[in-house]
């Protein structure tokens, strides 16, 4: 498979669902270091993508969301807002929802969007060295 095309289908992965990210970038059997930043590239890309216009976004669906009941997911997430934050929050999302739909909720309970793109990209930095480095040592004990 051409490169760039493994490069930019691991970073398509890290914008769209993180954890299908890293296991693709070791099927194209890219270097660890390679899949580590293509995934905190896209996903980057994805959050960007959503917080430029996030603010018109999480107030139009804070607003739609207003006198529903919360799902199981949403529960969740409120209760983990409550708890730990933003910081806590955008740790957590990379797990679940996604680093673009933990962004877009983060702005929907009001935090700062220059918060949600630091805490959220420190997250998915941590995130993904984590996973990379996991995944390449499980990979090295079978060689």
């Amino acid at each position: 498979m051409n490169l760039w095309l493994a490069i930019g289908t691991v970073a398509f992965f890290g914008a769209v669902q993180f954890w299908l990210a890293v296991p693709a970038g070791f099927a194209f059997g890219l270097h660890p270091a390679v899949v580590c930043l293509s995934t905190i590239g896209g996903g980057i890309t994805g959050m960007l993508v959503v917080l430029i216009p996030g603010e018109r976004i999480g107030e139009w669906l804070a607003k739609r969301r207003k006198g529903r009941s919360r799902s199981k997911n949403t529960e969740r997430a409120a209760r983990i807002w409550e708890r730990y934050g933003l910081v806590g929050f955008a740790f957590f999302s990379p797990v679940v929802p996604g680093v673009p739909l933990g962004a877009l909720m983060a702005l929907a309970l009001g935090a700062p969007k220059p918060r949600v793109l630091g805490w959220f990209t420190l997250s998915l930095a941590v995130w993904s060295v984590g996973v990379t480095l996991a995944g390449a040592l499980f990979l090295d004990s079978f060689q």
